[in-house]
């Protein structure tokens, strides 16, 4: 196995090498049962699907036969969304069992969805529509933060079952032509920029705060402060007398 550094990738590949050891030791044990999961395969007790994951819908596992719940991880969850595989087989392709299972949340997924998508389309079209349709996500994911909408506490339906279902469906329902280039290749997906920002605006307002204790003596900086002015940060400090002209 070779990662070249790159974490995400040691990871995903890790869990395809776990996977195939699993899947590998579930069909040795099959066949060490004297065909017991043949014969539930054949229409036994259980049916086909009693011996087999929930493949696209997310909320199967290798080991089927158990009845156990395997979680897909929340990167391999928006993988899903984006590849959109058999989404036109009737049963196959359960958008919002997917979502369900990533452990972010929905406003999360439709950033990481929206980030990923684009190089999964060929046509400028078909990617305004889905764009599109994840905006819509966004309108319910602003009203989910909003204090001019208001809900019955615990209602779980409105927004975020809006954003969900929006946000799963949005790439499989737009893109007809997928770039089969990219759904062939192993190539993980990547968070979206504005988490670089937010971070970057933490550390900011960290300095800020340190900055502002050192000078005050022990005042705290406002929730709601501005703190995209770090470049001129450098220009304020105890015995620094250049701060006004250099501001000029």
């Amino acid at each position: 196995m070779r990662a070249d550094g790159d974490l995400r990738q040691a990871v995903l590949e890790l869990q395809l090498r776990a996977l195939a050891t699993r899947a590998r030791g579930g069909k040795s044990k099959a066949r060490s049962d004297g065909g017991k999961a043949k014969a539930l395969g054949k229409g036994g007790k259980g049916g086909k699907g009693a011996a087999s994951g929930a493949g696209e819908n997310g909320s199967g596992s290798e080991g089927g036969a158990k009845g156990s719940d395997t979680r897909l991880s929340s990167i391999h969850a928006i993988a899903k969304l984006c590849h959109a595989k058999n989404k036109h087989v009737p049963g196959a392709f359960r958008p919002e069992a997917i979502i369900s299972q990533c452990d972010m949340p929905f406003d999360h997924c439709a950033s990481f969805v929206q980030h990923n998508c684009v190089e999964f389309y060929t046509e400028c079209d078909h990617l305004a529509n889905g764009l599109r349709t994840l905006s819509d996500a966004d309108m319910f994911v602003s009203r989910q933060f909003s204090t001019s909408f208001t809900r019955e506490s615990g209602d779980r339906v409105y927004p975020e079952e809006y954003i969900a279902s929006l946000t799963s469906r949005a790439v499989a329902a737009s893109n007809d032509e997928p770039n089969i280039a990219r759904t062939k290749a192993f190539k993980p997906v990547t968070k979206p920029k504005s988490y670089n920002s937010r971070k970057q605006q933490a550390e900011v307002s960290k300095q800020l705060q340190a900055r502002l204790q050192m000078l005050s003596g022990g005042l705290e900086l406002h929730p709601q402060a501005i703190t995209e002015t770090v470049p001129c940060l450098q220009f304020f400090g105890p015995g620094f007398n250049g701060g006004a002209s250099a501001m000029r």
